[in-house]
């Protein structure tokens, strides 16, 4: 989601400019005052950095509003920060104390308790459920003579039983009991420990068997035998609770038409119990990974046996090749060496947590957007930053930082409403003519070229709508993916913050070109074509881009190629005074900037092209 042009004209471009003649000369501002080299990064601290990097990216790209991860590595806390937004309307930051909803992670704090019961003799792997809950008569299809559920066959998921969701998220349900009375007339449909088949069911029958052999209810037991112990003081396992905390976050689902966060209610997980329903931060599971890889030990004290932790990470039953469930945990191979993980998705969050033991690392990344797929691609993005052969390319973000476009942002800003002025000429055509570019904020601009009686070429955007008007087209409205595509074209598109224009940007290529070093990269906003620019590697000057543009009243678009040169320093600011552009429909266009006047006071129709306005 981030954007780098660096010219009226090529902004105009990058919009996919659907006027044939309307080649903006807009936007040639580069946000950068400082030279810097992008180096390999071998040492920890930079792996870091470049982890924050990439997952700030992938957030942008999946449009998820807020984010919250920590990293241990031989025993200790290597990294633990937010990103983004625990609540969009009141933008209000997340921070390692914002709660998330669980979902699923929290089945291993079920069986981790579990596991703790074993120890002290108060409940067996093995047991039949009915030890626990004799109301919780299950007839599982297809088992032998006098073979009952136990309480392994709940925690991997095998006794052939579906998920009954309906039994569960359903309001008319008083209490978790009523909901395992309402299983007991349900059927199985795959036959007894011969199919993984996922079923939250099976993990609040394990909880609240856990709670009648400790003698407590389970969300007490957690806090008690798991929580306190920890130092988990921000965690809690009722929706009741988290809707008091202050620090609790809001959940969202993102709207791809809308192109929206929608935020959602936090849904109601209590009954669900031991499945579901813990809400955590990143802070305390942080403590959470510390107690799992040193194996049933917190800062010195041991509060699990070796011997159950090591049968919760053992294969329970087989999901695939290097893959196997074990008891509340997904047990696979990274690299050949064994990997622990577990996520959780519910209504407007979504959760991982995973562990290298051999590595003696791991992390958690909790997101406040449903089904967003960052976290599943999480297991490699941390793994081989961390861990992988040193990077062979910059991130979207190290870009960001060599083109200084932090502090591009600030000038710009600073610049309030601001015009810059040159001439331009075609060469195709052989007309000379001036060009005009007004910008205010982020979402005001102006273009004008002006070849005197030769016509003219204008576009201009605001909030409510974009039009644009030429010498053919005395008048068109943009709306759809030309609005898209020229929201593009503003100047802080090009020289301020990319991510607040682009979905995805992406650093696909090093390479030499005359001789220098550059990055090639590649750009996309929804409903536009995507865009390839060439960016320096020391200075990270834009030097072409090269686009296709879409034409209002045409299923085609127009391949067009800019060019950006004369590089000099104005208040801070990198800007190329030369640009060409070259299309096949018009040829090749020249613009050179000669002056640029800023906080000018002008009306807001400035903004605005209507019929009544044109020449």
């Amino acid at each position: 989601m981030v954007r780098i042009d660096n010219n009226i004209l090529k902004t105009l471009v990058l919009l996919g400019v659907f006027i044939p003649f309307l080649i903006p000369f807009s936007s040639f501002l580069q946000g950068q005052t400082e030279n810097s080299n992008i180096e390999p990064e071998y040492t920890m601290e930079q792996r870091l950095q470049r982890l924050e990097d990439v997952l700030e990216r992938k957030r942008w790209e999946h449009h998820i509003p807020g984010m919250a991860l920590a990293v241990v590595k031989d025993a200790e806390v290597i990294i633990m920060r937010g990103f983004g937004w625990a609540n969009i309307e009141q933008q209000k930051p997340v921070t390692p104390e914002t709660v998330f909803g669980l979902g699923s992670a929290t089945k291993s704090f079920a069986t981790t308790l579990i596991a703790m019961l074993v120890d002290e003799g108060k409940m067996s792997w093995d047991d039949p459920i009915t030890r626990y809950l004799p109301y919780f008569q299950l007839i599982p299809k297809g088992a032998a003579e006098g073979e009952e559920v136990t309480v392994r066959d709940l925690l991997c998921h095998r006794t052939g039983y579906m998920r009954m969701n309906i039994l569960w998220l359903n309001e008319s349900v008083s209490s978790r009991k009523e909901v395992l009375k309402l299983v007991t007339r349900s059927e199985p449909f795959f036959n007894f420990r011969k199919r993984f088949n996922y079923t939250n069911i099976g993990f609040l029958a394990a909880g609240e068997a856990s709670a009648a052999a400790g003698g407590k209810d389970w969300d007490t037991l957690v806090n008690e035998r798991i929580f306190l112990p920890l130092g988990m003081t921000g965690s809690n396992t009722s929706v009741r609770a988290a809707a008091k905390d202050p620090h609790t976050t809001t959940g969202y689902i993102w709207e791809q038409y809308a192109r929206q966060n929608k935020p959602l209610v936090m849904r109601n997980m209590d009954l669900i119990g031991a499945a579901a329903t813990i809400n955590s931060n990143v802070k305390d599971m942080a403590r959470w990974l510390l107690f799992h890889l040193n194996k049933g030990t917190f800062k010195g004290k041991r509060l699990l046996s070796e011997a159950n932790h090591q049968e919760m990470w053992s294969p329970q039953f087989p999901l695939g090749q290097d893959l196997d469930y074990g008891l509340g945990w997904f047990i696979r191979k990274w690299k050949g060496q064994l990997q622990v993980d577990h996520g959780g998705g519910i209504d407007g969050f979504n959760t991982q947590v995973a562990m290298l033991p051999e590595a003696n690392l791991g992390f958690v990344l909790l997101t406040n957007c449903q089904t967003n797929p960052l976290v599943n691609d999480s297991f490699e993005l941390v793994w081989d930053t961390l861990l992988g052969d040193k990077p062979a390319l910059p991130t979207a973000e190290e870009i960001l930082r060599l083109r200084n476009s932090d502090k591009a942002r600030a000038i710009v800003e600073n610049m309030g409403t601001f015009r810059m002025t040159g001439k331009v000429r075609r060469q195709q055509s052989g007309a000379d003519g001036k060009f005009m570019w007004i910008a205010s904020g982020n979402d005001r601009y102006l273009q004008d070229q002006d070849y005197g009686p030769l016509g003219h070429v204008k576009l201009a955007l605001n909030p409510e709508n974009a039009a644009m008007s030429n010498t053919i087209f005395l008048h068109q409205e943009l709306r759809g993916r030309f609005y898209e595509q020229s929201v593009l074209q503003h100047p802080a598109a090009i020289f301020g913050d990319w991510r607040s224009f682009f979905d995805v940007i992406e650093v696909t290529e090093e390479k030499e070109q005359n001789g220098r070093k550059v990055y090639t990269l590649r750009l996309r906003r929804e409903q536009v074509p995507p865009y390839t620019a060439t960016v320096d590697a020391d200075t990270g000057d834009l030097l072409r881009l090269n686009t296709q543009w879409l034409r209002p009243g045409s299923s085609a678009s127009m391949p067009e190629t800019f060019t950006f040169e004369d590089y000099r320093e104005f208040q801070g600011l990198r800007i190329p005074f030369k640009i060409t552009s070259l299309s096949l429909y018009h040829g090749l266009t020249e613009f050179q900037l000669e002056k640029i006047d800023t906080n000018l006071n002008l009306e807001e129709s400035v903004f605005i092209i209507t019929p009544d306005k044109e020449r």
